[in-house]
């Protein structure tokens, strides 16, 4: 009994020798694809168009086929017009909602869809946002899917580099500026004091100040030689320059004229 015992515990280790190294020899089960990354890419504007081009990269850990619907393409006016492959988008182009698939295998870990967006250009340049972005990621093990939000950016990466999304200005839209000119505010002149003129009284040579005879005409003495009167005889004189006979003869002090007096001059000016 003891021995049977024995030889049926051998055969159980055995054969659970067996099942565990099978099971370990099993091929690893598939799991659910992860997004690892995404950005936005590529940032590029049209004039004639009015249109800016982006791209939009998904980088995913994929192991199986994944469905994406982009429930959300921002800004307003986005729209999906081409993906790149391996991936595959129905009915582009188109705005949101867009149906995307990634197939595995072969597959890949990389979803890049092309964005067209309509930006009107301003008389200065300026620099815009691009996004957001909503995702519903699902598969066959997850059937219900989970959502992405991907918010929106300035910048785009442009040949590995960051540079802001920037659209040209449009110099033909800025205003006519009219430069009026501004009168002057008169100023009231500032008065003039009047003139007040002083004659001059002209030099006049003395050649001028005088009648005809000018200088020649000089002042002269005017002392006058005493002359004694001649007495004119009368009838009844006893002789010549006598008085009449019994008449007390007139005596009268000599006549010297002006002698002794001052001699006034008269200066006389004549005005031109």
């Amino acid at each position: 009994m003891i021995s049977r015992a024995r030889s049926y515990a051998v055969l159980a280790f055995i054969v659970l020798a067996f099942a565990g190294i099978a099971y370990s020899q099993l091929s690893a089960q598939k799991t659910e694809a992860v997004i690892t990354g995404s950005s936005y890419e590529s940032f590029s504007y049209n004039s004639a168009t009015g249109l800016a081009t982006w791209q939009f990269r998904l980088v995913i850990n994929d192991t199986f086929s994944q469905h994406f619907q982009f429930t959300t393409v921002g800004p307003a006016g986005s729209i999906v017009t081409a993906v790149a492959a391996p991936a595959t988008c129905a009915g582009l182009p188109r705005s949101a909602p867009v149906d995307c698939d990634i197939t595995f295998p072969p597959g890949g870990n990389t979803l890049l869809i092309t964005v067209t967006t309509p930006f009107p250009q301003l008389c200065t340049s300026q620099v815009v946002a691009i996004g957001p972005i909503t995702v519903n990621q699902s598969s066959i093990a997850n059937v219900a899917g989970f959502v992405s939000n991907f918010g929106n950016d300035t910048d785009s990466f442009v040949g590995g580099v960051r540079v802001p999304n920037t659209i040209p200005a449009n110099l033909a839209l800025c205003p006519v500026v009219i430069n009026t000119p501004v009168p002057n505010t008169p100023v009231p002149p500032t008065p003039v004091p009047p003139v007040v003129l002083i004659p001059v009284v002209p030099f006049v040579p003395q050649v001028f100040q005088q009648p005809v005879g000018g200088i020649f005409n000089g002042p002269r003495s005017n002392t006058p030689t005493p002359v004694r009167p001649r007495e004119v005889g009368t009838a009844g004189s006893t002789g010549v320059g006598l008085a009449p006979a019994g008449v007390m003869p007139q005596l009268r002090p000599p006549s010297t004229g002006d002698a002794g007096m001052p001699t006034l001059r008269i200066l006389r000016l004549n005005a031109w």
